[in-house]
């Protein structure tokens, strides 16, 4: 299984997510095969632009995801943050 973190770009203005994609095949992508990583809804600090994803084996059943945050509500792309989010592995993609 092949997994992608990448920005989701909100109306074209800002990132305001980051999501994770999977395929089987690295030629071949499904657009619905995706979810949110991290939103401002999961994440404690940033609550306006979230972006520039990372993704690092921490150890055997963890996977560091380092994103940059905007303070507050703000969606501009100066004054970030850097923040990790702890995610359990193995990844499971969604079987829907």
């Amino acid at each position: 299984m092949y997994w992608l973190f990448t920005n989701h770009v909100k109306d074209n203005r800002y990132t305001d997510a980051v999501w994770v994609y999977w395929s089987r095949d690295l030629n071949h992508w499904n657009v619905q095969d995706k979810a949110v990583a991290m939103d401002a809804s999961m994440s404690r600090f940033g609550k306006g632009a979230i972006g520039m994803p990372s993704v690092v084996k921490m150890d055997e059943n963890t996977l560091a995801l380092f994103y940059d945050v905007s303070p507050d509500w703000r969606t501009d792309h100066l004054d970030r943050s850097i923040c990790m989010a702890s995610i359990p592995l193995p990844l499971r993609a969604r079987e829907d």
